[in-house]
């Protein structure tokens, strides 16, 4: 009877035991929602997030943490569809897991109107927002209207499709064949000359122009609307 009951109260405590090793177990779900957590509040304040973090390998045993759990999404202007967040836990011995985390990103991009074709100029009712899910959009997006209207397309482009940078050719500020303004300074003297741009360009470019007074071609930079600093 004496050594059923040995066997009876170590079994008892075996269960005591298994219990409190389960107990300090760190949840998995709680990672999880750790990650998740992480990229919603890592996302632009205007977009709608969708977040789901993938299973962890049910083998897997912490220790529970005894603080909060510390979680760091990636930077998410650069979107993908799936995004590793590491969940780290600084009391105790600590530890650090990464969780993967399915991503889609909701924002209002611009797409076209209607057909454009290439080198047609943008302008404000060729475009629209629309909801989309930026993760999928590998090749970039635009959001705000003022970055593309004035602005050349280098190819063309069917009705609702999303516009990306790369789908319009710099801003022309001068056009070829363009009278502009040539301004040279030298310390306090300002010399203004009538030319002919030989090139188009945006701000900060470097282009051709050929003067009226002299005839010559002489390189400028734009640095405004039908403006064009000399070079020294």
């Amino acid at each position: 009877m004496r050594v059923k009951r040995i066997l009876a109260l170590a079994t008892m405590l075996l269960v005591v035991v298994g219990s409190a090793h389960a107990a300090a177990a760190q949840s998995l779900q709680d990672l999880q929602a750790a990650a998740v957590q992480a990229v919603r509040q890592a996302a632009p304040g205007d977009a709608r997030v969708v977040a789901t973090a993938e299973n962890l390998d049910p083998r897997l045993r912490l220790p529970a943490c005894g603080g909060d759990l510390q979680a760091q999404a990636p930077d998410l202007r650069r979107t993908s569809a799936r995004v590793s967040v590491p969940v780290s836990c600084a009391t105790g011995q600590g530890w650090n897991v990464r969780v993967q985390v399915r991503v889609q990103m909701f924002r209002n991009v611009l797409v076209s109107s209607h057909g454009l074709a290439r080198g047609d100029v943008v302008g404000n009712g060729d475009v629209h927002p629309e909801e989309r899910d930026v993760a999928q959009l590998g090749y970039g997006y635009m959001v705000d209207a003022q970055d593309l209207v004035g602005r050349r397309l280098r190819r063309p482009l069917a009705a609702g499709t999303v516009v990306t940078p790369g789908m319009l050719a710099p801003r022309e500020v001068v056009q070829r064949g363009q009278q502009v303004s040539l301004v040279a300074q030298l310390d306090d003297i300002l010399v203004r000359a009538s030319g002919v741009a030989l090139d188009a360009g945006d701000r900060g470019d470097l282009i051709r122009v050929k003067s009226l007074s002299c005839q010559c071609v002489v390189q400028g930079r734009v640095s405004a609307p039908g403006i064009v600093d000399t070079l020294p």
